[in-house]
């Protein structure tokens, strides 16, 4: 083996040591970096060559610099991700429903529900009353009332949502650009393996299509993702397509541009968008129960009351009325009767007895009598399935968005403990690098001085 052989072995150190020193260096600055990998040098030896009956070594080759990566870990986290950000969504958002519902307070509309019967119940003393007739049209205003706002707010509600889906589009679809921009960088570098900047870039991108759109992805050989939504891909190799949300119908739908036309990915969107898409039929069915309510309460009042007399003798008119289009955020307690207590029909026959209360009791009767909905409940158990219902989808949103994050955050541990940046470990790689770089310096300047040695001699 030559000494200019020497020369090139221990070259080879310099390089392969001076590459782990840059490349520690590099781990240790992105140690808090959001996404990052740890990288490392991977070096193997170089092949050896023979002269006479001897092999000689010729040093190391360094293959280039890797970065850490488990692609079924990375799917895990995607997945789990998705799910955990689509279940607290819908907790949040079904937390600012239940508010609307409000029946902590004596304004719900069960407490109201109660009042306007119990006022039913004061005015058995003495129907005659006028007191205590106005006293019947103030608990019937009440429940209007409530019944409205509770309506209303979750028309506002369902608004809320449908303005924040839409306004969402914009960011996902620039993020879903950036992949595709991130796969071609990837392309022309050569892959993932040596474009770590980029493929932490990349993943951290994707993270964030997971938690909002519950995206999940493929890598191929040169580091490439193709990025699936609903099961189709909105981003393969460097193709992007931009998604879009339509909520004309009342029913929000996510569609993907396609090559003739649109996809319909609704449902397979999860993460965020997925999570209000979820909170959003939820209310819509709260709403359409509310709607029930207020139709079947308002026929089976209404007939009853026709039944009965007013104080002049006259057969009794609607007591409460609605608009057909909107039940439940129009209805309200009959203008005439509110204007004059005494069209309020609580006898049974059309004499002048003060004291004749047979309709007053039926209207009572239909406090236990079942005729609201497909099942015939009473009006009291309707309401009370309703707001229990609210309560319960709430409180099992919460639990699942408890557990995914649970599992989401043992992932992300995992992902640290195998491909975060170790400090310790990275000081001793750097003493290792140094002392390798020290060696590797002598051992040139040990073959320098030979050779200078030799070229006086010559």
């Amino acid at each position: 083996m030559s000494l200019l052989s020497s020369l090139l072995v221990a070259g080879s150190g310099l390089r392969a040591a001076s590459a782990g020193v840059s490349t520690t260096s590099h781990n240790v600055a992105n140690a808090s970096s959001e996404g990052f990998h740890v990288r490392s040098a991977t070096v193997v030896t170089a092949d050896p060559i023979r002269r006479g009956a001897a092999w000689f070594g010729q040093g190391t080759n360094l293959t280039g610099i890797s970065r850490a990566a488990d692609s079924f870990l990375a799917r895990r986290q995607m997945s789990t991700a998705g799910d955990a950000a689509a279940s607290y969504t819908l907790q949040t958002n079904l937390t600012q429903v239940e508010t609307r519902f409000n029946e902590s307070a004596a304004d719900g509309i069960r407490e109201r529900l109660d009042q306007f019967y119990d006022a039913l119940t004061e005015a058995t003393a003495d129907p005659a009353d006028r007191g205590l007739r106005e006293g019947v049209n103030a608990a019937a205003s009440r429940l209007g009332d409530v019944l409205r706002r509770t309506a209303n707010g979750l028309d506002q509600q369902l608004s809320d949502f449908e303005d924040t889906m839409v306004g969402s589009v914009d960011a996902i679809n620039e993020k879903i650009a950036k992949v595709a921009a991130l796969n071609k960088g990837l392309q022309a570098a050569g892959g993932a393996l040596k474009a770590g900047d980029l493929a932490d870039q990349r993943d951290q991108l994707i993270r964030e299509l997971a938690e909002e759109v519950g995206a999940t992805a493929y890598f191929d050989g040169e580091g490439r993702a193709t990025v699936m939504v609903g099961g189709h891909a909105v981003v393969s190799g460097i193709e992007a397509r931009q998604i879009l949300v339509d909520v004309s119908s009342g029913a929000p739908s996510v569609f993907m541009s396609a090559d003739s036309g649109q996809v319909d990915l609704t449902a397979g969107v999860g993460g965020v968008l997925g999570g209000r898409i979820g909170a959003h039929a939820l209310t819509v069915g709260y709403r359409e129960r509310l709607d029930t309510f207020a139709t079947d309460f308002a026929g089976a009042m209404n007939a009853q009351h026709q039944a009965g007399f007013d104080r002049a003798g006259a057969p009794g008119g609607d007591l409460f009325t609605f608009n057909a289009a909107d039940p439940a955020g129009s209805f309200a307690p009959s203008s005439a009767v509110l204007a004059s207590p005494d069209l309020l029909a609580f006898a049974a026959g059309p004499s002048a007895n003060p004291g004749d209360a047979g309709n007053l009791e039926a209207l009572m009767g239909t406090r236990t009598s079942g005729f609201v909905g497909a099942d015939a409940d009473t009006p009291e158990a309707w309401l009370t399935d309703l707001t229990s219902d609210v309560g319960r989808d709430t409180d099992t949103a919460g639990i699942a968005a408890e557990a995914n994050q649970a599992l989401l955050d043992d992932l992300d541990e995992l992902d640290q403990n195998l491909h975060g940046v170790d400090l310790d470990e990275q000081a001793q790689n750097l003493i290792t690098y140094q002392t390798a770089y020290q060696a590797a310096a002598k051992v040139l300047a040990s073959t320098q001085s030979m050779l200078d040695t030799l070229m006086s001699i010559v």
